[in-house]
């Protein structure tokens, strides 16, 4: 599956339990709906029930992402971690990573330089777990 939009591409592997999904350009709010688009078909069977619950963002080809791209990621946090899941974040580039970190959302979107070992996987306590609204503070939308 992959899908290529005016100034983002996007490419879902398996790779263990994990889904990972390659983003590349440009995420603003042109572009969010493309990866939305990829995130629901990717996880989301015929049942209409959120399925593949540990995703990884590989976001080394992201040059720019504005408050419509964020709030993509919140969301999708919420989603999975409602759902037992996780979303992390995988290389983000200089810019990006800056985002993240002057927003806050570095402290709830784990970011990381390679996806958790075999034995961190769904339902091990090595994997970093926070509950949408855990925190007082909990993200609800960026915005911009």
């Amino acid at each position: 599956m992959g899908v290529q939009g005016p100034t983002l591409r996007t490419r879902s592997v398996r790779r263990g339990g994990w889904l990972v999904i390659e983003v590349a350009g440009e995420l603003d709010i042109a572009t969010a709906p493309i990866l939305e688009d990829e995130l629901s078909q990717a996880t989301t069977p015929v049942t209409g029930r959120v399925a593949v619950t540990w995703v990884a963002l590989e976001l080394s080809g992201l040059s720019f992402a504005d408050s419509s791209g964020l709030n993509v990621l919140i969301r999708w946090w919420k989603r999975l971690q409602a759902g037992g899941g996780n979303l992390l974040l995988l290389h983000p580039t200089g810019r990006v990573a800056s985002l993240l970190a002057i927003t806050g959302l570095d402290r709830f979107l784990p970011v990381h330089d390679s996806l958790p070992a075999a034995s961190a996987t769904p339902g091990t306590d090595d994997m970093p777990h926070a509950r949408p609204g855990s925190e007082p503070d909990a993200p609800t939308a960026v915005v911009g």
